[in-house]
C-alpha cells in the first residue's frame, strides 16, 4: 500500500526513537510506497539500524515473507474506514497494535487479537510498544492463540452468513414497516 499522512507513521517513528534508548531487542519494518519519504519520514529515524525500510511498491508475492517475519502489525492511523493490512495480519496469525479509532475498535479485541492504544495520549503508543517488547515468548504465544480463536469465531463463513441473514431480515422488516 501507500504511506500516507492519515496513517500516522510519524507518531510510530517518534515512539520507536524513544524506545531505542531503552531497548535493543526490536526492529521496525516499514513497507510501502511513499512519494515524499526522503523529506517527511527518513529524517525522523534516529537509529537507522533499528528500522528496515522497504519504500516501494510491495508485490503480492512479497507479502507473505514480510508478514511472516514480524511479531506485530502496527497501525498508528489517525482515521480509517477499513484496513487491508489488518485483515492480512489476521490471516498470518499476527497480532495488531493499533490506534483506538472506531474502524479498529470494530475488528480488534484488546488483549485478544492485539492491542488498542489511545492515540490522544501522548506516549500511549510508546507504552504499548514497550509492553510488546517486554512480553515473554509464552505470553506472546498465548496472545496468538487467542487471536486465532477470535479470527476463526469472528470471521468464519457460518458466522458471517448468520450476520448477513440478520442484516437482511432487519432491512426487510424495516422496509415492510415503511409500506
Amino acid at each position: 500500500g501507500n504511506i500516507l499522512p492519515y496513517k500516522g507513521l510519524e507518531q510510530l517513528l517518534e515512539a520507536v526513537s524513544k524506545l531505542n534508548y531503552r531497548h535493543s531487542n526490536f526492529e521496525l519494518i516499514i513497507a510501502g510506497r511513499c512519494e515524499n519519504w526522503e523529506t517527511l519520514y527518513e529524517p525522523l529515524i534516529q537509529n537507522k539500524n533499528r528500522v528496515t525500510r522497504i519504500i516501494r511498491h510491495i508485490n503480492n508475492d512479497e507479502i507473505c515473507g514480510i508478514f511472516s517475519n514480524c511479531h506485530y502489525l502496527v497501525l498508528p492511523y489517525r482515521d480509517a474506514t477499513q484496513s487491508g493490512p489488518l485483515m492480512l495480519a489476521y490471516n498470518y496469525h499476527l497480532p495488531v497494535i493499533a490506534s483506538n479509532i472506531p474502524a479498529f475498535q470494530e475488528v480488534i479485541e484488546n488483549d485478544t487479537s492485539g492491542y488498542l492504544y489511545d492515540r490522544n495520549m501522548p506516549n500511549d503508543l510508546e507504552l504499548t510498544l514497550e509492553a510488546a517488547i517486554l512480553r515473554s515468548k509464552l505470553e506472546y504465544e498465548l496472545l496468538v492463540n487467542r487471536l486465532d480463536n477470535f479470527v476463526s469465531k469472528t470471521f468464519s463463513i457460518p458466522d458471517n452468513t448468520k450476520k448477513y441473514q440478520i442484516m437482511f431480515s432487519e432491512l426487510g422488516a424495516s422496509k415492510s414497516e415503511r409500506l
